[in-house]
């Protein structure tokens, strides 16, 4: 059997923002249908501490798509290779036969879907006209996190903030002519925060910065840049009188944005609201007052990467394009 092998310049020819919010909402809903597996993410500690390496992988239902996605992180590689630190790679595997039906870059599906797990939170989660956007962060992710938030509210007005000017001044230019909207570059996160009506975090921090008397009453967070233990973006002391929304419950409680405050005593488990596919499936509600703040603690799990794989797999096929090889 001949296997797809898919670069990036591919996946991002096939796979639009507003598909994969679309794509990324039903993954929730078979979650909690029971119409999907996760299976728990595996961390291998490289010799060097700084560099690590994550597996997840899911099985979805529907199509019988299996993938496993090994994403490795090497902080010195753009100094000493001139590489970039994260690179990733997705096996799409046939769940009935066993084959292997697709080799894809993994780094753009993760950016993508992350993206769309935010604007799938914002969807339940946010008010319904909340149109002004803070960002904190200006890297890589935020570029498609704020292309999935835009294919869903285009009239959004952002403030953007980065410790470094020039990346924040670089990330407004940009994606303000890309999205036509606009966007403020802004030095301090209280006031990227001052007009929010939507928060998006999406740091490598692992101290709070996101203060509690920042953010206005209804506010929606969509806390995204905490996928390891010891990282967080929020002040603690925003999750007991916010309603708390998790994608997997056993891996946010293990590195999530919820990780330090649950193992220091400052939040408890049972204070959680519901999971997200709970919330989509309409097993529980999400938004249910326009003055309540929401959360949303998104680490990303393995049945996005797959379901976002699988149509950027049919998609690629039926379009022509991408490599096919003989393994």
């Amino acid at each position: 059997m001949k296997t797809l092998v898919l670069a990036e310049a591919h996946v991002a020819l096939v796979a639009g923002s507003r598909a994969v919010n679309d794509l990324v909402q039903e993954c929730f809903r078979a979650l909690a249908l029971g119409r999907g597996q996760i299976f728990e993410a595996g961390r291998i500690q490289l010799k060097d501490p700084a560099s690590r390496c994550v597996v997840k992988s899911a099985y979805l239902q529907e199509g019988k798509a299996l993938g496993i996605k090994v994403t490795r992180a090497h902080p010195d590689n753009p100094a000493r290779h001139g590489l970039p630190v994260t690179n990733s790679q997705i096996m799409l595997v046939d769940g009935e036969t066993g084959l292997l039906r697709a080799l894809m870059d993994g780094v753009y599906v993760t950016r993508l879907r992350t993206g769309a797990a935010a604007a799938v939170g914002a969807r339940f989660l946010a008010r319904p006209d909340a149109r002004c956007l803070a960002i904190i962060g200006a890297g890589h992710q935020t570029r498609t996190l704020l292309e999935a938030l835009a294919a869903d509210r285009p009239a959004v007005e952002v403030w953007v903030w980065s410790r470094t000017a020039g990346r924040r001044e670089r990330y407004a230019d940009e994606m303000s002519g890309r999205l036509g909207v606009t966007i403020h570059p802004v030095a301090s996160i209280e006031e990227a925060c001052a007009q929010a009506e939507i928060i998006a975090t999406a740091t490598w921090s692992t101290e709070p910065l996101v203060r509690g008397e920042w953010v206005r009453p209804g506010t929606f967070i969509a806390a995204i840049g905490a996928d390891a233990p010891g990282m967080q973006e929020l002040d603690p002391d925003l999750l007991p009188r916010s309603t708390v929304v998790v994608d997997d419950l056993e891996q946010c409680v293990r590195m999530g944005e919820i990780n330090v405050p649950v193992r220091h005593g400052h939040y408890r488990v049972d204070q959680i609201h519901a999971t997200i596919g709970e919330v989509v499936a309409g097993l529980k509600a999400g938004r249910v007052d326009l003055q309540e703040t929401t959360i949303f603690d998104s680490t990303g799990i393995g049945l996005q990467d797959v379901i976002v794989a699988d149509h950027v797999c049919r998609q690629a096929t039926a379009r022509g394009i991408g490599t096919w090889v003989e393994l």
